[in-house]
């Protein structure tokens, strides 16, 4: 027996059913983004100058949690207490070469952040509601 997940836009009068366990067009490029993430930042030979070719509005209305399971954490959070990157409104993964940013407490209520130079490009996503907003490619100077 094929199980069915039915997707109804009411308001449009639209339905859409799909086969279950058939990834969608989102969590297809979730796994290549992990893929290509991961072979990014194993050395200096996979900069790129020209920005990667996956078309990221697609994440649009994914959940940040399937967004964490799938890409790990994030390189950069914007709240820098934001342990696991799950109030950050905004956050960012690196697909270049790069080492993970270091805070220290200096002791007199600032934060040094540690951070090595850019040089390739970023996914940078938004958050509203824990869902993504917004995904855009941003070039890391």
């Amino acid at each position: 027996m094929n199980k069915y997940v039915v997707t109804a836009f009411l308001s449009l009068g639209i339905v859409s059913v799909a086969p279950a366990g058939r990834p969608t067009a989102a969590e297809r490029l979730l796994e290549q983004l992990r893929t290509e993430r991961q072979t990014a930042v194993v050395g200096p030979s996979r900069l790129t100058a020209s920005k990667p070719q996956f078309e990221v509005k697609q994440l649009l209305g994914l959940s940040r949690t399937e967004l964490l399971q799938t890409l790990g954490p994030p390189d950069f959070c914007a709240l820098s207490e934001d342990t696991g990157c799950m109030k950050s409104a905004r956050v960012a993964y690196f697909y270049y070469p790069h080492e993970r940013p270091t805070a220290k407490d200096t002791g007199n209520g600032i934060t040094e952040v540690a951070v090595t130079a850019g040089g390739g490009w970023a996914l940078e996503l938004f958050f509203a509601h824990d869902s993504v907003a917004e995904a855009s490619w941003v070039k890391q100077e």
